[in-house]
């Protein structure tokens, strides 16, 4: 039996709910042992346009990162 697993939770920049490919979303971890914390697609690009801007390298973004993921 297949289904579909999605996360949930607050944006690390925003704050605002959204839903997530739990092992593809960007996020960012506050030291080596800390939690992972979802950024959402608009904080995401606004976050890599002004990487971009400064000449540093985007975060990446994974085609599937804000679709549910496929379980079996």
């Amino acid at each position: 039996m297949t289904g579909y697993m999605a996360g949930l939770g607050p944006c690390f920049c925003c704050h605002q709910l959204f839903t997530f490919n739990v092992e593809r979303v960007p996020s960012y971890q506050s030291g080596p042992f800390g939690p992972k914390e979802p950024i959402c697609r608009s904080c995401i690009d606004e976050v890599n346009a002004r990487r971009r801007a400064a000449g540093k390298p985007e975060w990446p973004v994974f085609a599937d990162a804000y679709e549910p993921q496929e379980v079996a």
